[in-house]
């Protein structure tokens, strides 16, 4: 009934948001170099030698380039303010997760195999740059995650396993109905028609606990098919 990690998006929604800008004011400078680019291969298929003009042209274009590269559009900078970002959020997943083992003492943790998905309740970003930063942002904090939780729980004598994800957030894991839509600030509540309301990342955390020991859903059951399973113990109740 504890959560861990919680405010991660807040996190994770203010770095897309500060790179998603970044990106966003170095696209004029990116187009620049696009049309300086093209500028240079038209002087390089003409024939050769180049004329004076052409040769004082060439030299000119290359020293906007160069000096693009060096004040608007240099990847040192960037890189270094990305992996400051990327040690932020090792941080808080490692310190996350170390609270969690500290409190409840876990002998096995059960983990969802799942590639991160977009997420949903948050703000929608109109620019592309936001959209594939929390693309990126959220294939590496995915690794990030299953590394941390795979090594501390190692650390700590935790047995780990790996169980099918799918529909774990979208039925009750008390009655197995399927949920309305999720609500809420950070979209973590959901509600049930027969149970009621209830905190939507705990319920879908008791339903992988669940699957630990389901014998007709196994880690490689088609999704389809779990579904199929999940209807059905519906209908039998």
């Amino acid at each position: 009934g504890n959560e861990y990690g919680k405010n991660f998006s807040k996190l994770a929604n203010a770095i897309v948001d500060k790179y998603g800008k970044r990106n966003a004011n170095r696209q004029p400078y990116m187009s620049l170099r696009w049309q300086l680019n093209q500028q240079l291969e038209q002087l390089e298929k003409a024939d050769k030698p180049l004329s004076k003009t052409a040769s004082k042209k060439k030299i000119k274009l290359l020293g906007k380039l160069k000096n693009l590269e060096q004040n608007n559009i240099g990847r040192k900078s960037y890189d270094k303010s990305y992996r400051s970002a990327q040690e932020t959020v090792r941080s808080f997943i490692n310190c996350a997760i170390n609270r969690m083992i500290e409190k409840e003492h876990p002998a096995v943790i059960a983990k969802e195999d799942l590639t991160f998905v977009k997420e949903k309740g948050v703000k929608s970003d109109n620019s592309r740059f936001a959209r594939k930063m929390r693309k990126r942002l959220n294939s590496w904090t995915k690794g990030q995650l299953d590394e941390r939780i795979e090594y501390l729980s190692s650390k700590n004598s935790i047995e780990t396993h790996d169980v099918n994800p799918a529909y774990t957030s979208q039925y009750c894991p008390i009655c197995g109905q399927h949920f309305e839509e999720r609500y809420g600030s950070h979209h973590e509540l959901t509600k049930c028609k027969k149970c009621g309301e209830m905190n939507a990342n705990i319920a879908a955390a008791k339903n992988i606990l669940s699957r630990l020991t389901d014998e007709e859903i196994t880690l490689y059951t088609p999704y389809k098919r779990v579904k199929e399973i999940l209807v059905s113990r519906i209908k039998e109740a």
